[in-house]
């Protein structure tokens, strides 16, 4: 990493807009990586700095650079719950689909990590709520392929996340690749409490509880 970068990351990561100015009108690469892989425009969406971030996409960054967690700076938004941050990405218009190696995307970060207003905000601005993720999780290898929010929150036992998801509009009947549904993930992983919001849910929407 080179002079530039070096300055361009630690201004980023303070919030230095007219230092971020400065840089670029010295010929600084925006989009130049520290040793993890992060460009100035990721460390400022991971510190907060919103005006910082509006800086460097006005100068030309690139929203959609991943750091080495193959995550982008609306990625890891979602992931420390900032609300404010996430939404002045979406402004500027970063993907919302954006996916890492097991292909979770900013919402399903959001939900994995119980960010239940974050859900919200993304879905609001139009997050894909059946997005599909590879992760190995702790399930069982049948298990591991194809699940969707929903599914890990039921495996896991979240209640409000369940509800939340499904007030939203994520499918119940959303299958694995092994064809299982939400309801069946809890009931298997024992989760008692969560199995019965599952099934009110389903009652509630009008559908069979088991296949």
């Amino acid at each position: 990493m080179g002079l530039f970068a070096s300055k361009l990351h630690t201004a980023a990561s303070r919030g230095y807009t007219e230092a971020l100015r400065e840089l670029r009108a010295q010929g600084a690469d925006l989009d130049a990586k520290c040793v993890d892989g992060k460009s100035a425009l990721y460390v400022a969406a991971h510190a907060g700095h919103i005006a910082a971030v509006q800086t460097l996409a006005e100068l030309g960054a690139n929203l959609e650079l991943q750091a080495n967690n193959c995550w982008s700076p609306l990625q890891i938004a979602a992931h420390v719950n900032k609300k404010a941050m996430v939404r002045t990405l979406i402004e500027l218009g970063a993907n919302l689909e954006a996916t890492d190696r097991e292909g979770k995307t900013p919402l399903f970060i959001a939900a994995n990590d119980r960010h239940v207003k974050m859900v919200q905000e993304l879905a609001k601005a139009g997050a894909n709520l059946e997005v599909v993720s590879h992760d190995r999780y702790d399930m069982e290898p049948k298990d591991r392929s194809g699940h969707t929010p929903l599914h890990v929150a039921a495996f896991y036992g979240r209640e409000e996340m369940v509800r939340t998801l499904v007030a939203l509009g994520a499918n119940l009947e959303a299958e694995t690749e092994d064809g299982r549904i939400p309801l069946q993930i809890a009931e298997k992983a024992s989760r008692k409490r969560c199995a019965i919001v599952l099934r009110e849910l389903i009652a509630a929407n009008g559908r069979a509880a088991l296949r």
